[in-house]
Protein backbone atom coordinates (compact mmCIF):
# COMPACT_ATOMS: atom_id res chain seq x y z
CA UNK A 1 0.00 0.00 0.00
CA UNK A 2 2.73 2.21 1.05
CA UNK A 3 4.45 1.55 -2.40
CA UNK A 4 1.61 2.54 -4.30
CA UNK A 5 0.61 5.34 -2.64
CA UNK A 6 4.55 6.46 -3.58
CA UNK A 7 4.02 5.18 -7.29
CA UNK A 8 1.06 7.95 -7.48
CA UNK A 9 2.69 10.63 -5.90
CA UNK A 10 5.40 10.20 -8.72
CA UNK A 11 3.03 10.16 -11.43
CA UNK A 12 1.34 13.17 -9.79
CA UNK A 13 4.86 15.20 -9.28
CA UNK A 14 5.61 14.33 -13.18
CA UNK A 15 2.20 15.45 -14.38
CA UNK A 16 2.26 18.69 -12.51
CA UNK A 17 5.82 18.89 -13.78
CA UNK A 18 5.34 18.72 -17.41
CA UNK A 19 2.75 20.65 -17.05
CA UNK A 20 4.39 24.04 -15.24
CA UNK A 21 7.03 23.27 -18.28
CA UNK A 22 4.41 23.15 -20.91
CA UNK A 23 3.12 26.76 -19.26
CA UNK A 24 6.29 28.29 -19.51
CA UNK A 25 7.16 26.90 -22.76
CA UNK A 26 4.04 28.38 -24.19
CA UNK A 27 4.74 31.49 -22.24
CA UNK A 28 8.22 31.93 -22.98
CA UNK A 29 6.69 31.33 -26.68
CA UNK A 30 4.34 34.02 -26.79
CA UNK A 31 6.39 36.57 -25.40
CA UNK A 32 9.38 35.54 -27.76
CA UNK A 33 6.61 36.06 -30.91
CA UNK A 34 5.38 39.24 -29.23
CA UNK A 35 8.97 40.84 -28.82
CA UNK A 36 9.73 40.44 -32.61
CA UNK A 37 6.35 41.47 -33.75
CA UNK A 38 6.43 44.41 -31.72
CA UNK A 39 10.34 45.33 -33.35
CA UNK A 40 8.68 44.56 -36.69
CA UNK A 41 5.97 47.00 -35.68
CA UNK A 42 8.31 49.38 -34.74
CA UNK A 43 10.12 49.60 -37.82
CA UNK A 44 7.37 49.45 -39.97
CA UNK A 45 5.93 52.31 -38.22
CA UNK A 46 8.30 54.55 -39.44
CA UNK A 47 7.06 56.57 -42.13
CA UNK A 48 8.52 59.83 -43.11
CA UNK A 49 5.34 60.32 -45.30
CA UNK A 50 4.67 58.55 -48.34
CA UNK A 51 5.03 55.19 -50.67
CA UNK A 52 5.03 54.97 -53.92
CA UNK A 53 4.31 52.64 -56.69
CA UNK A 54 6.89 52.56 -59.85
CA UNK A 55 4.18 53.59 -62.01
CA UNK A 56 4.29 57.00 -59.84
CA UNK A 57 7.50 57.89 -60.25
CA UNK A 58 9.00 56.86 -64.22
CA UNK A 59 6.35 58.86 -66.19
CA UNK A 60 7.40 61.18 -69.20
CA UNK A 61 8.74 64.94 -68.85
CA UNK A 62 7.34 65.58 -72.07
CA UNK A 63 4.38 64.31 -74.26
CA UNK A 64 4.78 65.44 -78.42
CA UNK A 65 2.12 65.24 -81.13
CA UNK A 66 3.69 65.03 -84.88
CA UNK A 67 0.58 66.61 -86.61
CA UNK A 68 2.45 66.13 -89.67
CA UNK A 69 5.88 67.04 -91.51
CA UNK A 70 7.57 69.50 -88.91
CA UNK A 71 4.45 70.07 -87.74
CA UNK A 72 4.23 69.64 -83.81
CA UNK A 73 2.62 70.39 -80.58
CA UNK A 74 2.90 69.18 -76.77
CA UNK A 75 3.63 69.51 -72.85
CA UNK A 76 5.67 69.28 -70.46
CA UNK A 77 2.83 70.38 -67.66
CA UNK A 78 2.48 67.26 -65.31
CA UNK A 79 -1.24 68.47 -65.46
CA UNK A 80 -1.60 67.10 -69.42
CA UNK A 81 0.77 63.90 -68.89
CA UNK A 82 -0.47 62.13 -65.77
CA UNK A 83 -4.25 61.78 -67.13
CA UNK A 84 -2.64 60.58 -70.95
CA UNK A 85 -0.25 58.06 -68.67
CA UNK A 86 -3.70 56.79 -67.36
CA UNK A 87 -4.99 56.05 -70.53
CA UNK A 88 -2.14 54.04 -71.69
CA UNK A 89 -1.88 52.22 -68.76
CA UNK A 90 -5.24 50.78 -69.56
CA UNK A 91 -4.07 48.70 -72.09
CA UNK A 92 -2.28 45.41 -72.00
CA UNK A 93 0.97 44.32 -73.29
CA UNK A 94 2.08 41.95 -74.78
CA UNK A 95 4.03 39.97 -77.79
CA UNK A 96 7.07 41.91 -77.29
CA UNK A 97 9.52 41.79 -80.15
CA UNK A 98 13.08 43.72 -80.74
CA UNK A 99 12.90 45.21 -84.45
CA UNK A 100 16.14 46.63 -86.26
CA UNK A 101 15.90 49.73 -88.72
CA UNK A 102 11.84 48.76 -88.61
CA UNK A 103 11.12 51.32 -86.38
CA UNK A 104 13.29 54.35 -87.93
CA UNK A 105 11.98 53.52 -91.79
CA UNK A 106 8.45 53.71 -90.42
CA UNK A 107 9.41 57.22 -88.15
CA UNK A 108 11.12 58.77 -91.48
CA UNK A 109 9.78 57.25 -94.13
CA UNK A 110 6.09 58.28 -93.36
CA UNK A 111 7.24 61.99 -91.88
CA UNK A 112 3.38 63.29 -92.47
CA UNK A 113 2.34 60.57 -90.43
CA UNK A 114 0.66 61.52 -87.03
CA UNK A 115 2.39 60.19 -84.35
CA UNK A 116 2.19 60.35 -80.43
CA UNK A 117 5.54 60.82 -78.48
CA UNK A 118 5.93 60.11 -74.88
CA UNK A 119 9.66 61.17 -74.17
CA UNK A 120 11.16 59.60 -70.64
CA UNK A 121 13.66 61.84 -68.97
CA UNK A 122 16.35 59.14 -69.12
CA UNK A 123 16.88 55.31 -70.60
CA UNK A 124 14.35 52.72 -69.04
CA UNK A 125 14.80 48.99 -69.13
CA UNK A 126 12.21 47.18 -71.45
CA UNK A 127 11.76 44.72 -68.23
CA UNK A 128 10.45 47.91 -66.35
CA UNK A 129 7.24 48.19 -68.63
CA UNK A 130 5.73 45.23 -66.14
CA UNK A 131 5.80 47.12 -63.27
CA UNK A 132 4.74 50.35 -65.60
CA UNK A 133 1.94 48.42 -67.26
CA UNK A 134 -0.31 45.67 -67.36
CA UNK A 135 1.69 43.03 -69.47
CA UNK A 136 0.87 39.58 -70.30
CA UNK A 137 3.92 38.43 -71.22
CA UNK A 138 7.21 36.33 -69.16
CA UNK A 139 9.75 37.92 -71.73
CA UNK A 140 10.97 41.14 -72.16
CA UNK A 141 13.97 41.94 -74.94
CA UNK A 142 17.42 43.44 -73.47
CA UNK A 143 17.62 46.87 -73.45
CA UNK A 144 16.35 50.08 -72.96
CA UNK A 145 14.39 52.84 -74.18
CA UNK A 146 13.88 56.57 -74.12
CA UNK A 147 10.56 57.15 -76.24
CA UNK A 148 6.82 55.36 -76.77
CA UNK A 149 5.59 56.08 -79.97
CA UNK A 150 2.11 55.65 -81.20
CA UNK A 151 0.93 56.22 -84.43
CA UNK A 152 -2.71 56.62 -84.17
CA UNK A 153 -3.45 54.54 -87.27
CA UNK A 154 -1.66 51.47 -86.48
CA UNK A 155 -4.68 51.75 -83.54
CA UNK A 156 -7.65 49.91 -84.45
CA UNK A 157 -11.03 48.47 -82.82
CA UNK A 158 -9.30 46.93 -79.49
CA UNK A 159 -5.97 46.04 -80.78
CA UNK A 160 -3.16 48.85 -81.53
CA UNK A 161 0.82 48.60 -81.93
CA UNK A 162 3.43 50.60 -79.36
CA UNK A 163 7.37 51.28 -80.17
CA UNK A 164 9.55 51.57 -77.19
CA UNK A 165 12.56 53.34 -79.08
CA UNK A 166 16.06 54.50 -77.93
CA UNK A 167 16.98 58.12 -78.15
CA UNK A 168 17.90 57.89 -81.93
CA UNK A 169 15.30 56.29 -82.95
CA UNK A 170 17.90 53.86 -84.40
CA UNK A 171 16.24 50.37 -82.50
CA UNK A 172 13.05 49.99 -80.99
CA UNK A 173 10.61 47.10 -79.35
CA UNK A 174 7.30 46.57 -80.55
CA UNK A 175 4.76 45.76 -78.51
CA UNK A 176 0.79 44.99 -79.39
CA UNK A 177 -1.44 46.29 -76.94
CA UNK A 178 -5.21 45.90 -76.76
CA UNK A 179 -8.21 47.07 -74.88
CA UNK A 180 -11.85 47.03 -75.64
CA UNK A 181 -12.29 50.68 -75.33
CA UNK A 182 -8.72 51.33 -77.23
CA UNK A 183 -10.86 53.06 -79.98
CA UNK A 184 -11.58 56.08 -77.56
CA UNK A 185 -7.96 56.75 -77.24
CA UNK A 186 -8.32 58.88 -80.64
CA UNK A 187 -11.12 61.12 -78.24
CA UNK A 188 -8.64 61.33 -75.41
CA UNK A 189 -5.67 62.47 -77.64
CA UNK A 190 -7.73 65.12 -79.13
CA UNK A 191 -8.42 66.84 -75.94
CA UNK A 192 -4.44 66.38 -75.26
CA UNK A 193 -3.67 68.39 -78.65
CA UNK A 194 -6.50 71.30 -77.25
CA UNK A 195 -4.48 71.65 -74.40
CA UNK A 196 -1.05 71.57 -76.29
CA UNK A 197 1.33 74.23 -77.10
CA UNK A 198 3.44 74.56 -80.69
CA UNK A 199 6.40 72.66 -80.08
CA UNK A 200 10.01 72.53 -81.90
CA UNK A 201 11.95 69.67 -82.85
CA UNK A 202 15.43 69.98 -83.50
CA UNK A 203 16.96 66.99 -84.84
CA UNK A 204 21.18 66.45 -84.00
CA UNK A 205 23.41 64.71 -86.43
CA UNK A 206 23.47 61.75 -84.14
CA UNK A 207 19.85 61.45 -84.68
CA UNK A 208 18.26 62.47 -81.60
CA UNK A 209 15.62 65.24 -80.94
CA UNK A 210 15.37 67.90 -78.44
CA UNK A 211 11.74 68.88 -78.53
CA UNK A 212 10.98 72.64 -77.79
CA UNK A 213 8.45 74.63 -75.85
CA UNK A 214 7.92 76.92 -79.27
CA UNK A 215 6.34 79.99 -77.66
CA UNK A 216 6.99 82.72 -74.97
CA UNK A 217 5.96 81.36 -71.82
CA UNK A 218 5.01 83.78 -69.27
CA UNK A 219 5.31 82.29 -65.25
CA UNK A 220 5.02 83.56 -61.76
CA UNK A 221 8.01 83.16 -58.84
CA UNK A 222 6.54 81.45 -55.68
CA UNK A 223 8.30 81.62 -52.12
CA UNK A 224 8.12 79.36 -49.43
CA UNK A 225 8.74 79.39 -45.64
CA UNK A 226 9.26 75.41 -45.65
CA UNK A 227 8.52 72.99 -43.34
CA UNK A 228 11.09 70.52 -41.63
CA UNK A 229 11.34 67.19 -40.74
CA UNK A 230 13.25 66.08 -37.36
CA UNK A 231 16.53 64.63 -38.61
CA UNK A 232 16.07 61.96 -35.89
CA UNK A 233 12.89 60.37 -37.79
CA UNK A 234 15.67 59.46 -40.63
CA UNK A 235 18.14 58.81 -37.88
CA UNK A 236 15.58 56.33 -36.62
CA UNK A 237 14.48 54.91 -40.21
CA UNK A 238 17.64 54.78 -41.92
CA UNK A 239 20.14 53.24 -39.14
CA UNK A 240 19.61 49.23 -38.48
CA UNK A 241 19.62 49.67 -35.07
CA UNK A 242 18.99 53.28 -33.74
CA UNK A 243 19.92 52.51 -30.26
CA UNK A 244 23.55 51.74 -31.37
CA UNK A 245 23.97 55.12 -32.90
CA UNK A 246 25.93 58.23 -31.08
CA UNK A 247 25.59 61.55 -31.73
CA UNK A 248 28.53 64.18 -31.96
CA UNK A 249 27.13 67.81 -33.53
CA UNK A 250 25.13 67.00 -36.53
CA UNK A 251 26.78 63.73 -37.18
CA UNK A 252 25.07 60.26 -36.34
CA UNK A 253 27.16 56.83 -36.27
CA UNK A 254 26.91 53.20 -35.30
CA UNK A 255 30.32 52.82 -36.20
CA UNK A 256 29.62 51.27 -39.75
CA UNK A 257 27.58 54.04 -40.97
CA UNK A 258 26.85 57.93 -41.14
CA UNK A 259 24.15 60.15 -41.32
CA UNK A 260 25.45 64.00 -41.73
CA UNK A 261 23.16 66.98 -41.48
CA UNK A 262 23.61 70.01 -42.92
CA UNK A 263 21.26 72.03 -40.78
CA UNK A 264 22.49 75.38 -43.02
CA UNK A 265 21.40 73.71 -46.33
CA UNK A 266 18.34 71.35 -44.83
CA UNK A 267 20.44 68.35 -46.37
CA UNK A 268 21.41 64.97 -45.00
CA UNK A 269 23.94 62.54 -46.61
CA UNK A 270 23.50 58.85 -45.06
CA UNK A 271 26.53 56.85 -46.26
CA UNK A 272 26.84 52.96 -45.40
CA UNK A 273 30.12 51.66 -45.24
CA UNK A 274 29.35 47.97 -45.24
CA UNK A 275 28.29 48.44 -48.69
CA UNK A 276 30.59 47.61 -51.49
CA UNK A 277 29.88 49.70 -55.15
CA UNK A 278 32.65 47.48 -57.17
CA UNK A 279 30.76 44.98 -59.08
CA UNK A 280 28.63 45.75 -62.25
CA UNK A 281 24.87 47.08 -61.94
CA UNK A 282 21.47 47.35 -64.42
CA UNK A 283 19.57 50.15 -64.60
CA UNK A 284 17.05 47.71 -63.38
CA UNK A 285 18.83 46.96 -60.58
CA UNK A 286 19.02 50.67 -59.43
CA UNK A 287 15.70 51.41 -60.08
CA UNK A 288 14.26 48.31 -58.06
CA UNK A 289 16.73 48.98 -54.89
CA UNK A 290 16.18 52.37 -54.76
CA UNK A 291 12.51 52.72 -54.62
CA UNK A 292 12.43 49.82 -52.47
CA UNK A 293 14.97 51.61 -49.71
CA UNK A 294 12.82 55.07 -50.44
CA UNK A 295 9.48 53.07 -49.83
CA UNK A 296 11.01 50.85 -46.31
CA UNK A 297 10.62 54.76 -44.34
CA UNK A 298 7.84 56.28 -46.86
CA UNK A 299 10.36 59.41 -47.67
CA UNK A 300 8.57 60.44 -50.45
CA UNK A 301 7.88 64.14 -48.96
CA UNK A 302 7.13 66.02 -51.76
CA UNK A 303 6.20 65.11 -56.03
CA UNK A 304 9.76 63.72 -57.40
CA UNK A 305 10.20 61.97 -60.49
CA UNK A 306 12.44 59.38 -61.82
CA UNK A 307 15.37 61.87 -63.35
CA UNK A 308 18.09 59.83 -64.42
CA UNK A 309 20.36 56.92 -63.99
CA UNK A 310 24.11 56.43 -64.26
CA UNK A 311 25.35 52.55 -64.22
CA UNK A 312 28.88 53.03 -64.30
CA UNK A 313 28.81 55.39 -61.20
CA UNK A 314 25.62 53.69 -59.78
CA UNK A 315 23.80 56.36 -59.10
CA UNK A 316 20.29 56.99 -59.64
CA UNK A 317 18.66 60.93 -58.91
CA UNK A 318 14.86 61.68 -58.64
CA UNK A 319 13.77 64.82 -59.58
CA UNK A 320 11.33 68.14 -57.10
CA UNK A 321 8.71 69.16 -59.15
CA UNK A 322 6.35 71.90 -58.05
CA UNK A 323 3.43 73.65 -59.89
CA UNK A 324 4.11 71.11 -62.83
CA UNK A 325 7.56 71.90 -63.80
CA UNK A 326 10.74 70.53 -62.29
CA UNK A 327 12.73 72.38 -59.87
CA UNK A 328 16.38 72.89 -60.37
CA UNK A 329 19.41 73.89 -57.91
CA UNK A 330 23.36 73.74 -57.95
CA UNK A 331 23.85 72.01 -54.74
CA UNK A 332 20.96 69.24 -54.79
CA UNK A 333 18.16 70.49 -52.99
CA UNK A 334 15.60 69.68 -55.42
CA UNK A 335 17.02 66.03 -55.92
CA UNK A 336 16.73 62.65 -54.15
CA UNK A 337 20.18 60.81 -55.47
CA UNK A 338 21.15 57.57 -54.60
CA UNK A 339 24.30 55.31 -55.15
CA UNK A 340 23.66 51.48 -54.53
CA UNK A 341 25.93 48.73 -54.09
CA UNK A 342 26.48 45.26 -54.56
CA UNK A 343 23.94 44.12 -51.82
CA UNK A 344 22.33 47.68 -50.34
CA UNK A 345 22.01 51.37 -50.77
CA UNK A 346 25.71 52.90 -50.09
CA UNK A 347 24.64 56.20 -50.39
CA UNK A 348 21.53 58.80 -50.12
CA UNK A 349 21.23 62.04 -50.26
CA UNK A 350 18.17 64.41 -50.49
CA UNK A 351 16.62 67.61 -48.17
CA UNK A 352 14.83 66.87 -45.31
CA UNK A 353 11.64 69.75 -46.18
CA UNK A 354 9.12 69.67 -47.78
CA UNK A 355 7.19 72.46 -49.71
CA UNK A 356 4.02 72.15 -48.25
CA UNK A 357 4.09 75.06 -44.62
CA UNK A 358 3.65 78.43 -45.98
CA UNK A 359 3.37 80.33 -49.45
CA UNK A 360 5.16 84.14 -48.62
CA UNK A 361 4.61 86.46 -51.83
CA UNK A 362 4.70 90.30 -50.83
CA UNK A 363 5.82 91.08 -54.53
CA UNK A 364 4.27 88.20 -57.22
CA UNK A 365 7.15 88.65 -59.45
CA UNK A 366 5.84 87.34 -63.40
CA UNK A 367 9.09 85.91 -65.69
CA UNK A 368 8.54 85.70 -69.77
CA UNK A 369 10.87 83.21 -71.09
CA UNK A 370 11.69 83.10 -74.88
CA UNK A 371 10.87 80.25 -77.14
CA UNK A 372 12.69 77.30 -77.54
CA UNK A 373 13.48 77.48 -81.02
CA UNK A 374 14.95 80.89 -79.78
CA UNK A 375 17.25 78.94 -76.89
CA UNK A 376 18.32 76.40 -79.28
CA UNK A 377 19.99 79.01 -81.73
CA UNK A 378 21.27 80.78 -78.91
CA UNK A 379 22.68 77.10 -77.63
CA UNK A 380 24.26 76.36 -81.14
CA UNK A 381 25.92 79.48 -80.87
CA UNK A 382 27.80 79.33 -77.19
CA UNK A 383 31.25 79.04 -78.10
CA UNK A 384 32.45 76.14 -76.02
CA UNK A 385 29.25 74.09 -76.40
CA UNK A 386 28.71 71.37 -78.83
CA UNK A 387 24.75 70.98 -79.20
CA UNK A 388 25.45 67.34 -79.64
CA UNK A 389 26.26 66.88 -76.21
CA UNK A 390 22.98 68.49 -75.24
CA UNK A 391 20.39 65.49 -73.72
CA UNK A 392 17.27 68.04 -73.49
CA UNK A 393 15.93 71.58 -72.93
CA UNK A 394 13.25 72.42 -71.07
CA UNK A 395 11.33 74.99 -68.47
CA UNK A 396 11.95 74.44 -64.60
CA UNK A 397 11.89 76.48 -61.65
CA UNK A 398 15.13 77.35 -59.86
CA UNK A 399 15.31 76.78 -56.27
CA UNK A 400 17.40 79.40 -54.47
CA UNK A 401 17.86 79.17 -50.48
CA UNK A 402 20.16 81.59 -48.86
CA UNK A 403 22.94 80.17 -46.39
CA UNK A 404 20.90 79.39 -42.62
CA UNK A 405 17.46 81.17 -44.19
CA UNK A 406 14.34 79.60 -43.76
CA UNK A 407 12.99 81.13 -46.88
CA UNK A 408 13.09 79.40 -50.21
CA UNK A 409 12.51 81.02 -53.64
CA UNK A 410 11.25 79.57 -57.07
CA UNK A 411 11.80 81.34 -60.09
CA UNK A 412 11.27 79.83 -63.84
CA UNK A 413 14.10 79.52 -66.03
CA UNK A 414 15.29 77.55 -69.26
CA UNK A 415 17.38 74.57 -68.53
CA UNK A 416 19.87 72.23 -70.61
CA UNK A 417 20.88 68.93 -69.91
CA UNK A 418 24.67 68.38 -71.03
CA UNK A 419 25.80 64.91 -69.34
CA UNK A 420 23.04 64.49 -66.64
CA UNK A 421 23.75 68.13 -65.20
CA UNK A 422 21.20 70.36 -65.79
CA UNK A 423 22.39 74.00 -66.63
CA UNK A 424 20.66 77.24 -66.32
CA UNK A 425 19.88 79.68 -68.76
CA UNK A 426 19.93 83.20 -68.50
CA UNK A 427 17.19 85.39 -70.44
CA UNK A 428 19.63 88.46 -70.44
CA UNK A 429 22.41 86.86 -71.92
CA UNK A 430 19.60 85.48 -74.48
CA UNK A 431 18.40 89.57 -74.76
CA UNK A 432 15.01 88.57 -73.71
CA UNK A 433 12.73 89.88 -70.86
CA UNK A 434 13.92 89.07 -67.38
CA UNK A 435 11.01 89.83 -65.22
CA UNK A 436 8.83 92.57 -64.34
CA UNK A 437 6.01 93.35 -61.58
CA UNK A 438 2.99 92.56 -62.09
Amino acid sequence: MRFEQIKSWILTGLVLLSVYLFWNLVTFQENYDNTIINNQEYINEISIEDKKELKDIFVPNKMIYRKGENQYVGSEKMELILPMMNVVRSWTYYDFQEIGSEFNDVWENNARDTAFILKFPDELPVELTKSLFSTDTKQFPPGTFHYMVIFPDQMKEDEGIVYLASANFSRAVKARVRNSNIDRFQDDLNNFIEESSPYYAYQKESGEYLFVLNEATSLGNYQYYPRDYNPEEFKNALFTDPSYVSKNGNRYTDGWSVLDIATDTKMLSFVDTTISIESPITINDLIQTSVGYINEHSGWTDRYYYADSNTTMHEITFQLYFDDYPVFNEIGLSEISLVIGNSGVYSYRRPYFILDYLSYNPVNKEYTLSSGKDVINYLSSIENLDIESVNDVMIGYHLNKEFNSQLIKLEPSWYYRVDNQWKQISEAEMGGVTGGLE
